[in-house]
């Protein structure tokens, strides 16, 4: 059975950033246009709905159900983001075509807090998508710092750089070339001090597998 985390369909969507906030926007804009006219095909919403909310959530229960709880917890966070900007968007269309008028004819309807309501969730919505954005940064920041050392180590032994990827915690360095590889110790200590200390460093050789080689030293 193929893992999830070799699926970019899943791994795709379990890292959300202030960037698929931004996407979610415009979705529910398009979303919103199309229920706010009469002139547009009904179909839109729905595909607004399909793109935006269905994958992340369908995400969020398959890696629950595979016991990926950091995964889980990415792709809900994703829908959830999806859904305060489709409702933001929303406001936003169904407001400039005159929409709140009907609404404020309502009994209990009161604008204000509605809107607060909005703004506290766009707020709440914001922080952990901010603190994966940095991550996300870093982390790209520690691969090309990664990618640089190991180029050089399986150089020396006339070996190529094939790919530097982060597999979870472990980063995964693919080299490919033939006769005795280049000293595994050597790679671990060039990525002293480019890759936070004790990361687990795994070597694939292409032909002879996935090796542990050991961690980052502080």
């Amino acid at each position: 059975m193929q893992p999830l985390t070799s699926n970019g369909q899943v791994t795709g969507r379990t890292s959300p950033s202030v960037i698929d906030l931004i996407a979610a926007v415009a979705t529910g804009f398009a979303g919103s246009y199309g229920l706010a006219r009469k002139d547009v095909p009904d179909v839109m919403p729905g595909v607004a709905i399909a793109i935006s909310l269905v994958p992340p959530l369908a995400v969020a229960g398959v890696t629950a159900a595979a016991g990926d709880w950091g995964s889980a917890w990415g792709a809900f966070l994703l829908f959830a983001s999806n859904v305060v900007a489709m409702i933001l968007a929303g406001t936003i269309v169904f407001t400039l075509y005159g929409y709140h008028r009907e609404a404020q004819t309502a009994p209990g309807f009161r604008k204000r807090p509605a809107y607060a309501v909005i703004v506290a969730a766009l707020a709440l919505i914001l922080v952990p998508l901010g603190l994966t954005t940095a991550q996300t940064a870093r982390e790209q920041v520690w691969l090309q710092q990664a990618a640089t050392a190991a180029q050089a180590w399986a150089a020396q032994s006339g070996y190529a750089l094939q790919d530097v990827s982060f597999d979870g915690p472990d980063l995964d360095v693919d080299i490919q070339g033939t006769g005795p590889g280049p000293p595994s110790s050597q790679l671990l200590a060039r990525l002293r001090g480019q890759l936070p200390a004790g990361t687990p460093v795994v070597v694939n050789t292409i032909n002879g597998g996935l090796v542990l080689i050991g961690r980052v030293p502080g």
